[in-house]
Order: structure tokens, then sequence, then C-alpha cells
């Protein structure tokens, strides 16, 4: 079924209820304006890419799901030139009857993937996630990531429209002193936002906020950190939420009940999702919601397709009561002498170094080593206090060869912390064009 016919009839009956509260537009304009625009494009069958500020863009991606066109929803928070970029790709470009979206990655360590994903994955993943994080009349929903991010759309705006509350977005650069002051003006109860985003706000004293819900994602979740938010929001219920786009994006949730109680974990799957491990420690999923594949990449496609499951790229593991845990990503990992070693575990150490805010580790080349470890602290350290810090808590083919001290940390679009291969001077220097908007000052 198409998106759109499944949705509709909800938005109907919510009537006169406010939809996008920045424009004063109800769930009766909301059909209205989407139609209108729908009936606009005469072709079907087509590649749309969407852009534009994020009350228009989530217009636009409904009306061109409701013309039974494919949308290709487009930030220029990644940049210019790779809004361009996927702009030229989609020219013209075809697409299969029942593909509802094109979701294409960053594109910030390699070629940009299109994931194609269908009307019924969509679907399935927001009535699963809908099941597992309630929203209740009188909510008010800050869409603050990109809508280019399935966790956006799928997770955020279509389930908010599924349950008839009020949503309003977020376009500001990033500031947390800002974000604040829109939380309190809007009076907004629910957030979904990476844990980066969530800590850097609890670091100000955010009194006099009602959130009633916050769903944290796109990153590990240290226990530290998770103890850390519970405490500094303790009228909050936190939910720790894994996904991909590649799935829609939703795979599994951590309830508010076990928040502290499994510290770090992202839960469950959601209803429907069966997951495994396999003797490589690879998470691999099975349900409804995997993707039809990667836009024109049929070895990528087949690469992350086997036997009708998804291979996530992402080490795990489960505990004893069957709970996930994310422990990094495969191709992420760092081999020092023949011993691997995932960045997530050290950086988990180091968070809990007095004087460090944030740090981010990955590996770099070396003719001794085949790797070493490096790393950039964001805080109020120096690098051979951190080089002591690890000597003393970490064995020594863990203690990073490489350390510098930065007065900001490392953030892309969306608010997740940056890791990866690549120099991090160079990720110093263009973050502030490719994070959560424009330049800031408090750019996180």
């Amino acid at each position: 079924m198409n998106i759109w016919q499944f949705i509709r009839p909800y938005l109907e009956r919510y009537g006169g209820r406010m939809a996008f509260s920045d424009t004063a537009m109800t769930y009766s304009r909301l059909i209205e304006e989407v139609e209108a625009r729908a009936a606009e494009y005469k072709q079907k069958n087509r590649m749309i890419t969407v852009c534009g500020n994020k009350t228009e863009q989530a217009v636009d991606i409904l009306a061109v799901l409701c013309s039974g066109n494919t949308a290709v929803p487009v930030s220029t928070e990644y940049g210019a030139d790779y809004a361009a970029r996927v702009q030229r790709l989609m020219r013209n470009a075809q697409a299969a009857p029942d593909t509802a979206i094109c979701a294409f990655s960053s594109g910030t360590t390699g070629t940009p993937k299109g994931i194609l994903l269908s009307h019924d994955a969509i679907i399935a993943d927001m009535l699963a996630v809908s099941r597992c994080f309630k929203l209740v009349q009188g909510d008010r929903m800050l869409i603050v990531r990109p809508l280019c991010h399935m966790s956006a759309i799928t997770a955020e705006l279509l389930c908010a429209l599924y349950a008839g509350i009020e949503i309003a977005f977020y376009d500001s650069g990033f500031n947390p002193t800002k974000l604040i002051q829109t939380l309190r003006e809007k009076d907004i109860t629910v957030l979904c936002t990476t844990p980066t985003v969530m800590y850097h706000c609890a670091r100000r004293h955010p009194d006099g906020l009602r959130l009633r819900a916050v769903c944290l994602s796109g990153e590990i979740l240290s226990p530290g950190r998770a103890e850390y938010l519970a405490a500094g929001f303790p009228q909050t219920d936190f939910y720790n939420a894994y996904g991909l786009s590649e799935h829609c994006p939703r795979v599994s949730m951590l309830g508010p009940e076990d928040f502290i109680r499994k510290a770090g974990s992202v839960g469950k799957p959601i209803p429907g999702v069966r997951v495994r491990i396999d003797g490589t420690n690879e998470l691999v999923v099975s349900s409804p919601c995997i993707m039809q594949g990667y836009y024109n990449m049929p070895e990528a496609t087949d690469k992350a397709l086997r036997g009708g499951e998804l291979h996530t790229g992402d080490i795990a593991h489960t505990d004893s009561e069957g709970y996930l845990y994310i422990d990094g990503r495969k191709d992420g990992m760092i081999i020092r002498g023949g011993v691997n070693i995932m960045p997530q575990e050290l950086r988990e150490v180091l968070l809990n170094m007095p004087g460090v805010e944030d740090c981010t580790v990955w590996g770099k080349e070396d003719e001794n080593f085949g790797q070493r470890i490096a790393v950039n602290v964001y805080g109020t350290v120096t690098p051979s206090e951190v080089r002591a810090y690890a000597a003393a808590c970490l064995p020594a083919y863990m203690v990073p060869s490489d350390i510098t001290v930065s007065a900001e940390p490392a953030v892309g679009s969306g608010g997740k912390l940056r890791t990866g291969d690549a120099e991090m001077g160079r990720l110093y220097s263009i973050y502030k064009e490719e994070a959560f908007g424009q330049h800031t000052a408090d750019n996180i």
C-alpha cells in the first residue's frame, strides 16, 4: 500500500488539530496542501529530489509519495556540493512503482549510497516503532535531524502524523543554548536525537523543560552517559534505539524501564524483526523492513543482502537476558599488531577521565603494526595526561599512539559524533559546514 493512502485516513480523522505549528497548518490543511502539490506531478515512477526547509520538505515528501513517485530527500546540511551531486544523479531517473524513498547516505566517508525503500517496508517499521515509542494526544515533537535521515522521516515525522500530534521543526544551526530555548518556547514534550546532542544540552542545566520522552539513536550510548542523562532529566522517559537506513531504520529499542538497568543496551528487536549474530560477531537482521537494495550498486546490494537477510556491518553481542549491545562498525575495527580493537571500548574508558567531555577514536595506517590508534579529545586535558590515564586503565596494546586535543567536538549533520579513518585535522576544518546547519560559535 502507498504510504499516503495508508496514513491519509488518520490525518483526516485529526481534522482541526495542529499538525505543523511553525506554519499553523492543521491536519485538514496538510491534506489539502499535499494533494494540491501532488497533482503538479504529471509523470509517475520518477525519482524526485526534495529539498528546502524542514516544513516545506515534509510537505513535499508526502506530496511525492501521494503522486506515485519516489521521494529522494536531500539536505544542504551536508554541503551544497553534496546536494547538487545527488540532484544530478537523480535527474530523469526512473523508479519502481513500489519504491517510496531513495535515502542517500551522507557520503562523508566515501561514495554516498542511494538506499531504496518500499512503501510496505516503511509502513511496517512505522507501525512497529509506534507500538514501542508511545506518542499521546497533547504531545509536541521537535524534529531536529535533517529530513534526509530515515530516522527523522519514519520514526519521527510519520510516527507523529500517525499519532496526530503537533510537530515543530528546528532549522537553526545547532547551538545547545538555542536548542534549549526552542524546547522551552515551543513547550516541546518529545524529542528524538543523538546521545551527543542530549549530553551537551544536559550540561547546560536545562531547567524548565517539559520533555516527557526522549528517544536516543544514531550513536553508541555509553553506560556513563546514560546515567548522566537520566540524572539530568529526572522527569523524562528515555529510550535508546538502534537502526540503520537500510532498515527504514529502526531495528531495536530499549524502553525507559530498562534505561539504567541495561544502560548502554539498545534493547530488544521491535515487533516483526528478528536478529542474529553470525560467526564474525556481525549483526544480521531479517524482517519486512529491509531495503530493496542500493541504487545502481548491484555488488554492494549483494554484499548487504544475502539469503533474505540484511548484513548490517555492525559488531554486536547480547547479554544473558537477550538484550542487544552494539560494539561498533565492522569496517571501523582497528587491527593493531594482529589484535582486534573496537574504538568504542577505548572511547568508553576515556569518557570516564576527568576533564574529557567527548572523544573520537579511529585507526591510522602504520608500517610496523598495520594500524595505530589515533584519538582526538575534546576537553581540558593534555595529550600526555590522556596517554598516562590510558596506560593506567588499559592493556598496552590499547594505549593510543596519536593523541590530539581540540576545543570543540566533531559532529556531522544529524548530531552524530564523527569517527572514521579520515584525518581528524581535515574533519575539524570542514565539520562546521556539515554540522546541523550553518556556522555558529557553539556548534557541537
